[in-house]
């Protein structure tokens, strides 16, 4: 302490000071480099993500369909439609747009195939007009008989059922006289779904498929799904290390999308594998070129139809390929070009009619429930030719 109280005047002292150390932090050092990224958020990311998942499943679905390619006797579309393995044909592989060039247009189906069958191979699913020609051609046979009016109803035939058959119709009936169509029944129901998983069985059962394409199948969805699981991992983690750090990770995320995207688009498409064999490419022509004739019938097709005694059989034909609409033009064309005509084919025209209507009748005492009544009466049994529907016991 220093005390200038006895200065004098004209006297003066000069006071000094100093701060000790540490009192004054020292500045922090300058930073160098390349400044930390903050990340580059979700939408980069996702981006990413979404283009390379997209080019995966669309090459993927490519390869898919080039290795599901149907087989084929080479040669014009004629040996296409009829060769044999006896003919020395070659074979060739086409997709099933490059088969359908070679359909034309044939007036009978194939005689080695019912309806029901025809339609199974041409749209490679169970749909439940393929159900419905099965019955109407249960009521050519006579092994049942069809009303003609609404509600249309089933009673048994006169004919003895194929033992196939028996088994369906007995679990519809279940032991009662009579099926109500238009509403809900639960017996019917319980028979038209073992109808149903009877004709899937014969489709991915049926001779005219190989059966490595049926292989290839399997081992396609399999690995799929633990390719699916794999990328869906690496392409998340990669897009959420990317939102936090930048798009470091880019390459990552893009290659874990596309082996997902690949993944789905195999698995989706591996339908795609279920190939033809040569004979089923051949009866696939002849039931296309067939649906062909069906869609473009005129009234003079209906005539020949009628005087070969197969006009119900091209109903039931009609009603499984889902060409019901332009078969009834032709024939009710037919019916109101000529009297003789009508007079002629008039049991025809009742079980045509009959056929318009049995799918929604079906699908109603299939599924949901509803209340008709109303009566009538048509065997089937009755007339009714050769040609086409000789595919054994459907």
């Amino acid at each position: 302490r220093i005390d200038l109280a006895d200065l004098d005047a004209n006297e003066g002292a000069t006071v000094s000071a100093s701060l000790g150390s540490g009192v004054i932090p020292a500045l922090p050092s300058a930073p160098s480099g390349a400044a930390k990224d903050p990340g580059s958020g979700v939408v980069a990311p996702a981006l990413i993500a979404v283009l390379a998942a997209l080019a995966g499943a669309a090459a993927a679905t490519m390869l898919v369909r080039r290795a599901g390619r149907e087989r084929v006797w080479t040669g014009g579309a004629a040996d296409a439609a009829f060769g044999e393995s006896e003919d020395g044909l070659g074979s060739r592989l086409m997709d099933e747009a490059e088969l359908a060039e070679l359909a034309t247009i044939e007036f009978e189906p194939p005689r080695d195939l019912s309806a029901v069958e025809g339609a199974l191979l041409l749209r490679e699913q169970v749909h439940d007009e393929h159900l419905s020609a099965w019955l109407l051609e249960a009521a050519i046979r006579g092994e049942i008989d069809i009303s003609d009016d609404y509600p249309l109803v089933i009673t048994h035939g006169t004919a003895p059922p194929h033992p196939t058959v028996h088994q369906i119709l007995d679990r519809m009936f279940d032991g009662r006289s009579s099926i109500k169509l238009g509403s809900y029944d639960a017996d019917f129901t319980k028979g038209w779904n073992q109808l149903k998983g009877e004709l899937d069985d014969w489709l991915h059962g049926s001779a005219h498929w190989d059966t490595a394409g049926r292989r290839r199948q399997t081992v396609v969805r399999i690995v799929g799904a633990i390719a699916l699981v794999l990328g869906l991992g690496i392409g998340g983690l990669a897009v959420l290390d990317a939102a936090i750090t930048g798009l470091g990770p880019a390459p990552l995320i893009a290659a874990g999308a596309a082996i997902a995207g690949a993944a789905l688009g195999a698995i989706i498409s591996s339908y795609e594998l279920l190939v033809r064999t040569e004979t089923g490419s051949a009866l696939w022509l002849r039931v296309e070129s067939f649906r062909r004739f069906l869609e473009n019938s005129e009234a003079r097709h209906v005539e020949e139809a009628a005087e070969k005694g197969v006009l119900r059989h091209y109903t039931a034909w009609a009603v499984a390929l889902g060409e019901t609409r332009a078969w009834t033009r032709a024939v009710e064309a037919a019916a109101d070009g000529d009297p003789q005509v009508r007079s002629t084919i008039g049991r025809d025209l009742v079980f045509l009619h009959v056929g318009s209507s049995i799918t929604s009748a079906a699908k109603s005492a299939s599924t949901a429930p509803s209340s008709s009544d109303s009566g009538g009466g048509f065997s089937g049994g009755s007339g009714g030719g050769g040609g086409g529907g000789g595919g054994g016991s459907w």
